[in-house]
């Protein structure tokens, strides 16, 4: 039997991104609930996680494992740190994180190894963004990070 008359077929067609949310243009960061960076290369892979404890902002680094007893990955602590509400936030806005949001930074050609990273936050109570590229990174991706490890060396 034919499958055409088996299911009603439309004049029109299909396009995915027709149903799709738009994206919403991130303006500012006015608070945050969790932070977290992914970083991984050839020999490492680390997690960045910054939560919001109110007048402080934690900063924890994780390294990533393979149990293989458990047959999966593990993040193990490795510091601990902390850095001022005001402070941070003002990092965030001074980095301009905002513009991170949906930020893909394609591997350049020629470039044999790198860092890949992943970016995730859930901010203004609730909104979640995020940014991912590899060996290229969003504008003042660099001067964020030197935020979140000098935090951990304190």
């Amino acid at each position: 039997m034919c499958l055409s008359k088996l299911f009603r077929i439309h004049d029109h067609d299909f396009n995915p991104d027709d149903y799709d949310e738009p994206k919403v243009s991130l303006k500012k960061i006015d608070s945050f609930e969790r932070i977290t960076l992914h970083e991984s290369g050839m020999r490492f892979v680390v997690d960045y996680e910054v939560l919001n404890k109110g007048d402080i902002a934690e900063v924890s680094l994780y390294s990533i494992g393979y149990d293989h007893e458990k047959n999966e990955n593990t993040r193990m602590l490795r510091e601990r740190g902390e850095i001022e509400m005001s402070s941070f936030m003002e990092a965030i806005t001074k980095c301009d994180i905002a513009s991170w949001d949906h930020f893909y930074g394609k591997h350049p050609k020629g470039v044999l190894d790198g860092t890949m990273f992943r970016f995730e936050a859930i901010v203004n109570n609730g909104y979640q963004m995020s940014a991912s590229g590899s060996q290229n990174f969003p504008k003042h991706y660099h001067e964020f990070h030197d935020v979140i490890t000098s935090a951990l060396r304190k």
